[in-house]
């Protein structure tokens, strides 16, 4: 009810010329978000089944993706004494990648994901898959990757996730 404005206003835009507009999404994290809290998550999840009914309701084909930390870095593994293991956490990561993307799809079964960053990240990963998740322990990004696979295994035929390789804006013509 404390949206039905916002949720009117993105129903009277008038698009024009344009044909794949995407609501923007970032994963700033300034509220120190904690992978194992499910009562968190819970509102992430519910949050983004709102962030998807705005983008069907506006006629948007998905959200634009933002993983950039603007902040705290929930990408980055904080290991140490006493914590969970990198495996322990990517795993919990993968399981939250699917009630992201679950809770997207909730309201537009075939979303598009328009990322600014994504797998393109990790190419040279693929080289090496035996030293794999001791690489990625050591990356800023190093969670990005099993939230991206927990996105993909829960995708409907129909959804996209796009990959915008943001390093390409900066290439020579």
């Amino acid at each position: 009810a404390a949206l039905a404005a916002q949720f009117q206003d993105l129903e009277a835009i008038q698009w024009g010329s344009f044909t794949d507009n995407f609501l923007c999404l970032y994963a700033a994290n300034q509220w120190n978000m904690d992978w194992f809290n499910d009562a968190q998550w819970e509102g992430i999840v519910h949050n983004l089944a709102l962030t998807a009914k705005a983008a069907r309701l506006g006629r948007c084909v998905g959200v634009c993706f933002d993983p950039e930390p603007y902040g705290p870095n929930p990408w980055q593994y904080k290991g140490g004494d006493g914590k969970p293991t990198y495996a322990q956490v990517a795993a919990q990561v993968r399981t939250r990648g699917g009630q992201f993307l679950a809770a997207l799809q909730s309201e537009l079964p075939e979303v598009k994901v328009l990322s600014f960053f994504q797998l393109n990240l990790f190419a040279g990963l693929a080289r090496e898959p035996e030293q794999r998740d001791a690489r990625l322990a050591q990356q800023g990004w190093g969670l990005l990757a099993p939230f991206v696979e927990g996105m993909l295994s829960v995708a409907n035929p129909g959804t996209r996730l796009i990959d915008g390789n943001e390093s390409a804006y900066y290439y020579p013509a």
